[in-house]
């Protein structure tokens, strides 16, 4: 990770001033949401790392870019992807898949915008399995939005001086807090009711 980062900092210094970072970055995070394999987290720390002060611009870019990407994304699997998935999956597989993705699809979509875990397979999968829109792209966002935003955050407030302890803790740092979005979802959903009847929502 601090190779991969170090060098895409390097490349970054010719441009992290320009309107094309910003381009560069929302181009990035859009087609990672389809199929790009390179997360648009690396670049947007080379950026930060440069310039601190465009890191929370630079992160509203990125959910931008990412959840344009996740609606194309999931559009392109929703009238492509049905023609295409047969000749791979046997039919009777599938109807289980579909059941599940309909039941708890949006704390998967949810999860996987805000995890290490590959966002785009998701993205297809709601497509493919025609998940409710509107709840795929305000899953997406939350879970987009907290991802990016936060590390934003983090590197407008300590520049350069967090670069080494986020790309040699990039993983790590990123499981654990997911643990923390996950537990704190299933808290939620087991508890929604009485945190809701206390506060007299309900």
């Amino acid at each position: 990770m601090l190779n991969l980062l170090t060098n895409l900092t390097t490349w970054v210094e010719g441009f992290y001033n320009s309107p094309y970072a910003a381009l560069v970055l929302g181009i990035n995070a859009l087609i990672e949401a389809i199929f790009f394999p390179i997360i648009p987290d690396v670049l947007l720390i080379s950026i930060s790392i440069l310039k601190p002060s465009s890191a929370i611009w630079m992160a509203l870019v990125t959910v931008i870019g990412s959840i344009i990407g996740a609606a194309i994304g999931y559009h392109i699997s929703k009238f492509i992807g049905i023609r295409l998935i047969h000749h791979f999956i046997n039919k009777k597989y599938l109807e289980p898949a579909y059941n599940l993705f309909q039941k708890y699809g949006i704390w998967v979509i949810l999860i996987a915008a805000f995890t290490p875990i590959p966002f785009k397979l998701f993205v297809l999968a709601a497509g493919f399995f025609q998940y409710n829109f509107k709840q795929f792209i305000i899953a997406s966002i939350i879970g987009r939005s907290i991802r990016f935003i936060s590390l934003g955050l983090m590197l407008y407030f300590a520049g350069d001086s967090i670069r080494s302890f986020i790309s040699n803790r990039f993983e790590i740092l990123t499981v654990t807090f997911s643990i923390i979005f996950i537990v704190t979802i299933i808290i939620w959903i087991k508890l929604r009711y009485k945190i809701l009847g206390f506060f007299n929502i309900t």
